[in-house]
């Protein structure tokens, strides 16, 4: 690796085998990396947590001093969100070991019961732009979108279609 660009604070590496661009400085070596997952709510916090430690001990490459540890942190749309730290001796190998456990805990979840919810949309489809014969109304009578055929106020006093 060649050293780009060095600074007191941050120096960014680039590594030519695989043409990523990554930084790191003494900041972010003092923060664990992390893995964040949902579970559907009617699972119970304390067991969730309990899966993603155990999951986490099990990696080879995770340390067991400090101790992973998992926290819940957002209560979302879907889910709640759970944040599990981890500790690596080589930080170039956090973003692999990651990967691996995001692997494991997806077979822990299934094993264990557990759901990983996934937002769900309906979709309306419609017509755009409408045909002359119809009328989209928001709101009020008096404001409303018409087909442009139909937007004459003086033949409409209604605000309906003639």
């Amino acid at each position: 690796m060649d050293v780009m660009a060095a600074g007191l604070s941050r120096a960014w590496l680039l590594g030519l085998m695989a043409g990523l661009l990554s930084g790191c400085s003494a900041i972010d070596a003092l923060q664990p990396p992390a893995v964040v997952v949902g579970a559907a709510y009617h699972h119970e916090p304390s067991r969730v947590i309990a899966v993603l430690e155990e999951v986490a001990r099990q990696h080879v490459k995770v340390l067991q001093y400090p101790p992973p540890q998992a926290f819940t942190v957002d209560f979302a749309d879907s889910s709640i969100n759970y944040k599990l730290l981890f500790w690596v001796r080589n930080p170039l190998e956090a973003f692999a070991v990651g990967s691996d456990l995001r692997q494991a805990i997806w077979t822990a979840f299934d094993k264990n019961g557990i759901g990983i919810p996934f937002p769900q949309r309906q979709v309306y489809p419609m017509e755009w732009p409408p045909s002359k014969e119809q009328t989209h109304r928001i709101g009020s009578p008096t404001n409303q979108l018409q087909a442009e055929a139909d937007s004459d106020p003086a033949n409409d006093s209604a605000g309906e279609t003639p």
